[in-house]
């Protein structure tokens, strides 16, 4: 354990809090840290504190916000606050520049930095002591910063939420779970016009987000868990975080292929992947008539999970180094 003292600005589940688009502050994220990311923080620190920003700046408005952070930093004086950046911009610069000129050292997480690193990300950099990406492909962009930083993938997965359910029965040929736009919702339809049944889950609306326990149950209730690469704002595909929630719920996982997917999955080992609608036609067919194979190759991506992205083993490693 590390001795110190972390001020975490969280975030919580944002099916109560503003997700409708029709009140509210849009944190541009459909997770929960305040579920994923507390418990391991607190496996590997002596003392987390916690700051709900998205509650926060929905309930007292984001000026509030940000004077309560300061408020906290001042009076419990932690070593590292952790902040998990979302492009809402709740958390200011000034209030990243205050917490640095009071003594604390700013971990920043920032999401999906394919698209967002000119947007965003290259902008916060200056106000933070420390960054934590998951796109490799911008490694060159931080280095040309002088950034410090660290490359993390997956970002943390609480293996007490993402786990296996044992004895689940299987009543989804195929499920996706996510948001069906762009090219997502064209290609599950051509799939679907060969005859395959694909369960559609989730998306980012208050009535159909999937909570952790609901997404990792139909996770573990699926003969074949699709995943697609490309976002929301590019076509292009990039690695998301929703193959290693697959992987390390037992589930098998079918991914859109990616660059530096290879480095994460053993295809054809762990898990399998495809580039075009007729591959993925002819490997969910393929698959559901390999039932033992198919069990097999989720066994080993879930062990292979367990052993490398569990988040208290990337908490240690980061904080590790930068002690």
């Amino acid at each position: 354990m590390i001795d110190a003292t972390v001020l975490f600005l969280a975030f919580t589940d944002q099916r109560e809090w503003g997700m409708s688009g029709k009140w509210g502050i849009n944190l541009n994220c459909t997770t929960d840290l305040d579920d994923n990311w507390y418990g391991p923080f607190c496996q590997v620190f002596s003392r987390v504190l916690r700051y709900d920003i998205f509650r926060g700046a929905n309930t007292g408005g984001i000026c509030r916000a940000n004077r309560e952070i300061i408020a906290m930093a001042e009076a419990y004086k932690p070593k590292y606050v952790v902040y998990p950046c979302t492009f809402s911009g709740i958390v200011t610069r000034e209030t990243l520049g205050h917490l640095r000129k009071i003594g604390c050292l700013v971990v920043a997480y920032f999401f999906d930095d394919d698209v967002y690193f000119d947007k965003f990300t290259r902008w916060i950099l200056p106000y933070v002591d420390y960054a934590v990406t998951g796109a490799p492909a911008r490694l060159a962009d931080y280095e040309k910063t002088g950034a410090r930083y660290f490359l993390q993938l997956p970002f943390y997965l609480n293996p007490s939420i993402y786990q296996r359910m044992e004895h689940t029965e299987k009543l989804y040929d195929v499920t996706f779970v996510g948001d069906a736009y762009g090219i997502r919702q064209k290609w599950m339809a051509e799939i679907r016009n060969h005859g395959i049944d694909i369960r559609s889950f989730g998306g980012s609306g208050p009535d159909k987000k999937l909570h952790y326990g609901e997404m990792v149950r139909v996770f573990n209730q699926s003969r074949i868990n699709l995943n697609f690469t490309g976002g929301a704002l590019s076509p292009l595909p990039v690695l998301k975080g929703r193959m290693f929630e697959v992987l390390m719920s037992g589930g098998f996982l079918l991914t859109e292929w990616s660059p530096y997917l290879e480095d994460y999955v053993a295809l054809g080992e762990e898990g399998d992947s495809f580039k075009t609608v007729d591959e993925a036609v002819g490997k969910i067919k393929y698959y559901l008539g390999h039932a033992a194979e198919r069990e097999a190759m989720a066994n080993r991506g879930y062990e292979r999970a367990m052993g490398q992205f569990a988040a208290q083993r990337w908490v240690t490693k980061i904080f590790l180094e930068i002690e």
